[in-house]
């Protein structure tokens, strides 16, 4: 257990560090990960898992929102930005399956899945940005 608890917090920063601490995707994610039933690699991975799905809704929300807020043109130029970043998405992910599959532990596991959970959350927050840019808030 007490070598469990270093990976917990070690993971919650990551968390915070990486995204926006105000999310509350992220905060749900932070509260998933403190809970002492979770403090299992498994259990970590189940808090990951869930919080990765959410943000690929929040992603596809975000990107069907932006889409109804563009011209035809400025769609198109959205569609091929959004086919570029899914070809990063999986080179990114493949990149990510070659280092940590080489890595000895389960305490890689739950990193390994924090890591491909935020290249889905930083497009996410993206295209929020570009939602807010475009409805001035």
């Amino acid at each position: 257990m007490n070598r469990i608890l270093p990976l917990i917090f070690a993971l919650a920063a990551a968390s915070a560090s990486l995204a926006d601490e105000s999310h509350p995707l992220d905060r749900r994610l932070d509260d998933c990960l403190s809970l002492e039933e979770n403090a299992s690699t498994a259990g970590m991975l189940d808090c990951i898992d869930d919080a990765a799905r959410r943000w690929d809704t929040e992603l596809n929300n975000n990107y069907r929102r932006l889409l109804s807020q563009l011209t035809p043109s400025r769609q198109e130029r959205l569609r091929a930005s959004q086919r570029a970043w899914l070809q990063y998405r999986d080179r990114e992910r493949d990149a990510a399956d070659a280092i940590y599959g080489g890595l000895e532990g389960t305490m890689y596991l739950p990193m390994h899945a924090m890591r491909v959970l935020r290249i889905t959350s930083t497009r996410a927050l993206e295209l929020d940005d570009y939602l807010s840019l475009l409805q001035g808030r």
